[in-house]
């Protein structure tokens, strides 16, 4: 009970129906972003079989999360002979068919509680970020209406 006997209302949490739907197409962009898994093959060595002819040491490598992998997964090393001269500097390149053929067994995965822990608090950030922004903008705009409606008459 406030003063004089009036009863006060409680605050409550609310938010419109437009900023809930912002931030669930937002929710599912960052989770789609958390499951998408870079997968690369990472050149452990090489070795140069003739001036045409180059053998690399590769393995594939999975990771998901964003912005910090949370899951990696690294597969077995297996030789690879390509023709051509190789660059050193090259120690990633996009996954090929090869590794599209290794069994589930093939990997061996880690996970990271800290990084999971940080996308989980950068995905709380967009959000509050978004949601805060919707609500800012919608009661901005229905100020200008009545302002508007105001002046008008």
């Amino acid at each position: 009970m406030g003063e004089n006997g009036v009863k006060m209302r409680r605050f409550r949490l609310q938010f419109h129906l437009s900023t809930a739907l912002v931030l669930m197409i937002a929710a599912g962009v960052v989770v789609w972003g958390n499951m998408q898994a870079d997968r690369r093959i990472v050149v452990s060595d090489w070795k140069e079989i003739n001036a045409q002819w180059y053998c690399l040491f590769q393995n594939a490598r999975i990771e998901r999360g964003w912005p910090w992998p949370f899951l990696i997964y690294t597969g077995r090393t297996y030789p690879r002979v390509y023709k051509g001269v190789y660059d050193p500097s090259e120690k990633a390149m996009a996954l090929d068919d090869v590794a599209d053929k290794l069994a589930p067994s093939d990997f061996s995965g880690s996970w990271s509680a800290r990084a999971l822990a940080a996308n989980a608090g950068v995905a709380a950030g967009i959000l509050l970020l978004i949601a805060v922004a919707c609500e800012v903008w919608i009661t901005w705009r229905r100020k200008t209406a009545a302002r508007t409606e105001r002046d008008a008459t």
